[in-house]
């Protein structure tokens, strides 16, 4: 930090960009390791200060607050000693603190203290006891209270080793730990490359590490693999045999991949490795695949969107199992053409096919217009459907799963059979 004034003047300006954020959340802690960073402070204290009454009271975690705790006064330096550990005395004594020993109320009828959970109270008055007799009284960490009016709650940590003790969590197992951040994304490079160049079985290994990892697009990537039966994975011949593709598109939905989203849904549309419901006694889930084509809409995957008003448009078939998808959703040509022309907006081109069919046909309110049905290809000018149904019919092997020149297939859901666009 700065020296002197230089050094207040900046932690005065973070104080006013911290408060358009503090202002705005449910429960905030700063934690300001800097000299001078008593400067940071303008509101009121809270906590136990020597000579004082407490003027914040007991803060519970359920309710909202938003607090600061700082290393020392706005006149202090932070200080380091070598005895305590590698870090400033503020920053070794959080860590302890959060490591059990600032974890002090209650106490219990047998003596022990701590609940498995450090309120904002007791790490703030943990961190003046401790830094203050470290420092021979030369640093005494600040708490403040940072809402508008008096925070009724407060950031909270979960100390796991009480929790463990209280058989509230299960011990630790690092046998479960998984590698993450660059390690993950340089496995993630190297099995693409494998992917790209075909080589499915070098690919394999790395995506599965990845995945397992928690990485969401490696997870889909290994549920593409298990759909196709790529990298010696048997081929799915059965509804059943997608379990496995249903599991990692599910993992890769949850970390957030968009097309592992997309790729679900068309599972549940057609009942492939997934649970059920039709009252029919056919093993599809219409409005699962709809909540998941939603959640890849909203996550911006343009084929969701597209499935989405093919469903409504009665433009969706299954020519393997016979399965009327349609008869499942009611016909609504204009949600259709919406879902159609979002896609469309953002690039897609199955997303534009399907709206010049819309204009072509005058459907969903759009005025029956030609001049919408043609678009430029190869120097000529077609109609946008039949350019589709005759040339985007061709099966692709060489394109990534879930881009969009994969979504130009004809059969991009389950096993070869499925063909999507009536």
């Amino acid at each position: 930090m700065a020296p002197g004034s230089a050094g207040r003047a900046l932690l005065q300006v973070l104080m006013e960009l911290a408060l358009r954020v503090i202002d705005t959340g449910y429960q905030t802690l700063a934690l300001i390791n800097a000299c001078y960073s008593g400067a940071f402070l303008s509101r009121r204290s809270f906590g136990t200060t020597p000579g004082e009454k407490p003027a914040g009271g007991i803060y519970f975690p359920k309710d909202g607050g938003a607090h600061a705790i700082t290393a020392g006064g706005s006149n202090q330096l932070t200080w380091h000693d070598p005895k305590l550990g590698r870090g400033s005395v503020f920053f070794e004594k959080l860590l302890a603190g959060l490591g059990g020993q600032a974890d002090t109320f209650p106490i219990f009828p047998d003596g022990h203290r701590g609940d498995g959970i450090i309120t904002v109270d007791e790490i703030a008055t943990y961190l003046r006891e401790e830094v203050s007799l470290s420092t021979n009284q030369e640093q005494i960490p600040i708490p403040a209270d940072l809402a508008l009016n008096r925070s009724l709650g407060g950031f909270f940590f979960l100390n796991r080793q009480k929790m463990v003790a209280n058989g509230l969590a299960p011990a630790w197992n690092p046998n479960r730990s998984t590698p993450f951040g660059a390690r993950v994304e340089e496995t993630l490079i190297s099995a693409k490359q494998y992917y790209a160049a075909s080589q499915y079985d070098q690919a394999l290994p790395l995506l599965r590490k990845a995945a397992e990892a928690g990485n969401g697009e490696a997870a889909f990537y290994l549920g593409s693999m298990y759909q196709e039966g790529k990298g010696g994975l048997p081929k799915p011949t059965k509804p059943r045999d997608f379990e496995q593709a249903a599991n990692w598109y599910r993992k890769a939905a949850d970390a957030g991949e968009a097309r592992g989203m997309t790729r679900l849904g068309t599972l549940y549309m057609f009942g492939d490795g997934v649970e059920g419901n039709d009252p029919d006694g056919v093993n599809i889930n219409i409005a699962q695949a709809k909540i998941w084509f939603q959640k890849g809409s909203d996550a911006g995957d343009t084929l969701s969107m597209v499935f989405l008003g093919a469903l409504y448009a009665h433009d969706v078939t299954d020519g393997m199992t016979g399965i009327e998808i349609n008869a499942r959703v009611p016909k609504n040509d204009v949600l259709a053409v919406s879902w159609y022309r979002k896609a469309a907006e953002l690039g897609d081109r199955i997303g534009m096919l399907r709206l010049a069919g819309m204009y072509e046909n005058g459907q969903g309110g759009l005025p029956k217009d030609l001049a919408h049905t043609m678009r430029p290809r190869h120097g000529r000018r077609e109609r946008g459907w039949q350019t589709f149904e005759t040339k985007g019919s061709r099966t692709r092997r060489d394109v990534e799963p879930g881009s969009r020149r994969e979504a130009g297939r004809q059969r991009n859901s389950s096993y070869v059979g499925h063909d999507l666009w009536s």
